[in-house]
């Protein structure tokens, strides 16, 4: 509301460094802006009036930061969610956030058994950390290299595309030194890698079965990038 009888008022609405709106009226007369997404905005109000003199004089109502907060319409927002990590070795646990705009009940589907949130604050969890942080573990130990769990959210009315969470077998790299080179592919396998090692010659023609000093990877990686469990292997004397 201004006084002293302006003869012209000029709003602007501006979100950030960004003008989304302006109206110049007549007068000191009330101005309804064109509909706004959701946000924060800043108003600004310059007025003009008549000096009687055949001049004009100008004010700039201080900038007013924040003013015009406008609340996102919950009712036509699908739900939505986050989760990290996205992928990694068995046993991966996953820490989930329901970004939803509204709140309420909410039915997850992880991949590995169905979970029912009470409020977005009611994260799928089947697992608490030690320092209290609630997650839902996954496990994968199958024949393949790694195995993808589909997870959605639904508010009851829509439910969210389905997101992977991707879970690797885990394979440990054994220590083979002083492990004889004909016992070397089987320990491999057993450890979980599908990958044929390949094993330098030997020190002389007479000692063919020789005892491994030399491994590419080192002993208890895991899952080595990038091939995982088809990571491969070179071992020597």
């Amino acid at each position: 509301t201004s006084t002293g009888n302006p003869t012209q008022s000029i709003w602007t609405i501006k979100s950030g460094q960004t003008t989304v709106a302006q109206e110049t009226i007549s007068g000191a007369g009330a101005w309804t802006p064109p509909p706004l997404s959701a946000g924060s905005y800043d108003v600004a109000l310059t007025v003009t009036k008549d000096c009687g003199d055949g001049t004009t004089a100008s004010d700039d109502v201080p900038l007013r930061t924040g003013y015009v907060v406008v609340s996102p319409d919950c009712a036509n927002v699908a739900p939505s969610f986050y989760f990290d990590p996205a992928q990694g070795p068995s046993p991966l646990d996953v820490k989930f956030t329901n970004t939803s705009c509204q709140d309420g009940e909410f039915d997850w589907v992880m991949g590995n058994g169905p979970y029912h949130s009470t409020s977005k604050a009611d994260v799928p969890t089947n697992k608490t950390l030690a320092d209290g942080t609630k997650v839902w573990e996954y496990t994968y130990n199958g024949p393949d290299p790694y195995f993808d769990y589909a997870v959605t959210l639904s508010d009851g009315t829509d439910t969210t595309p389905p997101q992977i969470v991707r879970v690797f077998k885990k394979c440990t790299v054994p220590n083979f030194n002083n492990v004889k080179v004909s016992s070397a592919q089987s320990l491999w396998n057993t450890a979980g890698f599908t990958s044929t090692i390949q094993m330098l010659p030997p020190p002389n023609k007479g000692n063919t079965d020789y005892k491994i000093n030399y491994q590419s990877l080192p002993g208890g990686q895991v899952n080595p990038p990038p091939d995982g469990c088809n990571a491969a292997l070179t071992v020597g004397p």
